[in-house]
């Protein structure tokens, strides 16, 4: 048949890539939009997705929609202060499977240089990430790049329940982490 020679990625991505300029531009949204720390803390009323979300339910299609914030308010942080995080993550393929979502490098490398021994060790994930399956009662190591160091986090208790029943995990950070030098040699960073 003809229809299976055509390209279908050909043929529909300029429909889609211009359906969504022009959604864009009808409501003056950009996709990426600066703003201020208020901005991000108190979010900002998107247009787009509340006329989206009136004519979802005019047509009784509102439950295919994620219930949206109080609103229909968004923030979100990215590249803070206009900066690039050039982190690269594992993947966990191959032989890497056991270390899937932890940082690999930052910045180009695989250790630091601001501090010194232990403390320039990039240990954990970046903490938007982690490996399924956690292990109940198990620390769980982050890298945080503002603070150039690895965190540890704690597991508070068993599993708990939050929103809509889903079970999780609750983790702190770990009550070592304002101790001195002497108590936790890993405070020196």
């Amino acid at each position: 048949m003809v229809i299976d020679r055509i390209p279908f990625q050909r043929v529909s991505e300029p429909i889609v890539f211009n359906a969504v300029n022009v959604l864009l531009d009808t409501f003056k949204e950009r996709l990426f939009v600066r703003g201020t720390p208020r901005l991000l803390l108190e979010g900002r009323k998107v247009e787009l997705l509340e006329s989206l979300s009136n004519l979802a339910e005019r047509f009784g299609l509102k439950s295919l929609l994620p219930p949206g914030p109080p609103e229909n308010t968004f923030g979100l942080a990215h590249a803070q202060n206009a900066t690039v995080d050039n982190m690269e993550i594992y993947a966990g393929l191959g032989s890497t499977k056991d270390k899937y979502a932890e940082v690999r490098r930052w910045r180009g490398r695989d250790r630091m240089v601001i501090w010194s021994g232990q403390c320039n060790v990039i240990n954990g994930t970046n903490g938007e990430l982690y490996k399924p399956f956690l292990v109940q009662g198990k620390r769980i190591k982050i890298f945080l790049k503002d603070f150039c160091r690895t965190f540890h986090l704690d597991p508070v208790s068993d599993i708990v329940t939050v929103q809509n029943g889903l079970k999780a995990l609750e983790y702190e950070l770990t009550k070592t982490l304002y101790q001195g030098v002497r108590n936790n040699p890993q405070n020196k960073c």
